[in-house]
């Protein structure tokens, strides 16, 4: 029998040529299973295209993902938060989202059918276990100028570190993947600098509390160690609890983020309140408050004197006076401690043991009879 190439026979060698073949269909169809790029690439449409000569004239975006709805409108000094009270936006994350939805490109259509609209995360924003966020786009006058539904981002879609966004125009049933990674969010902590209150603790030279249903409490700076507090004033018969770090009630305070913010029209009192005021070596005071509202804390703080550096105490003003932040609960109990974690009372010293005094010898009771004495033998 003629042998083929390489001593191989002839139909041995046709069988491992067709088996190729099939192991590069084969490799043709996984490739094209996760190859993001499909035969219907439509890259370089613009998914808003009227966006890039009119998002200068934005001055409303409206956010809605199931019952929350978000509003972010400019005014004359910058974006703001119009549900709660006005507070300021960040604006580099305004621009980031126009930006972003300006130069989306449609890269594949996906899906038009309804059903599957989950899968991408572009279901209906209105309802309430939606993941799917509405976006809409006006002018100052309120005036419609652009709309779309975020889905899903897709990690990697172009790439390491390049990710694309599925999204659907409002009443469009077509739903595509886009080369943006663009993210909004109805969270006010991604609008607005979450850090309220930065403070160092090095220049903090004491902080009051009263504690709710305990003594009044003074944390000073520790003269002997620098940087270090202490507890001043104890009442009698308590000690600082063993364990406690005492210098971490202040240093806690370095920053402060917060999960919401609302308007604060007066100083917050009651049962649920904790008040403190901390001064600083400037002479500088804040009057702190913590509200307790089931499970939420809410804090305070208003400057209650200038002190000797009025510009700082300006810049903490405009910073905090006027506002209520939600926060972390545990992040305000490093601080905000009840008198049990603070305190224990004094343990009475042993006294030493003392030797009981001898007994003294006790006489038989005499019941008036007269003894009778023994015979003793002649």
């Amino acid at each position: 029998m003629v042998q083929g190439v390489f001593g191989m026979e002839p139909k041995h060698f046709n069988m491992l040529a067709i088996a190729a073949v099939v192991s590069l269909v084969a490799a043709g169809v996984v490739h094209g299973a996760y190859n993001n790029w499909s035969t219907e690439v439509m890259s370089g449409r613009k998914l808003l295209p009227s966006l890039d000569k009119t998002a200068t004239k934005v001055g409303g975006i409206a956010l809605q993902r199931g019952k929350t709805v978000l509003t972010l409108v400019r005014k004359d000094k910058g974006w703001v938060l119009q549900e709660r009270g006005g507070y300021p936006v960040d604006q580099a994350k305004i621009s980031q989202l126009l930006v972003d939805l300006a130069s989306a490109e449609i890269v594949e259509p996906k899906t038009k059918v309804a059903e599957r609209y989950a899968l991408l995360e572009l279901e209906d924003p209105a309802k309430d276990d939606a993941k799917s966020t509405l976006v809409r786009m006006s002018d100052a006058k309120g005036k419609a100028i652009a709309g779309v539904v975020l889905g899903k981002r897709k990690i990697g879609a172009f790439g390491q570190g390049k990710a694309g966004t599925y999204v659907r125009l409002p009443g469009d049933p077509q739903t595509w993947l886009t080369n943006a990674n663009v993210r909004a969010t109805v969270e006010i902590y991604d609008w607005v600098d979450p850090v309220f209150f930065r403070m160092d603790p090095s220049k903090v030279v004491s902080m009051k509390f009263e504690l709710p249903g305990g003594p009044a409490v003074s944390v000073v700076a520790d003269a002997a160690k620098k940087g270090d507090f202490k507890l001043a004033g104890l009442p009698d018969g308590l000690k600082v609890k063993d364990g406690l770090a005492v210098s971490n009630i202040v240093t806690s305070l370095k920053t402060l983020e917060l999960l919401d913010v609302r308007k604060l029209e007066k100083p917050a009192t009651g049962k649920d309140v904790t008040p403190a005021v901390l001064e600083t070596a400037t002479g500088m005071k804040l009057d702190i408050r913590l509200r307790k509202e089931k499970t939420d804390r809410w804090i305070s703080i208003r400057v209650a004197a200038p002190g000797s550096n009025a510009e700082a105490a300006k810049a903490m003003q405009q910073k905090v006076d006027g506002w209520e932040f939600k926060v972390a609960d545990w992040r305000v109990r490093q601080t905000f401690k009840e008198a049990a974690e603070l305190f224990e009372r004094i343990k009475p010293e042993p006294q030493p043991a003392t030797k009981a005094p001898p007994e003294t010898p006790t006489k038989e009771p005499d019941d008036g009879r007269t003894p009778v004495m023994p015979q003793l033998p002649k």
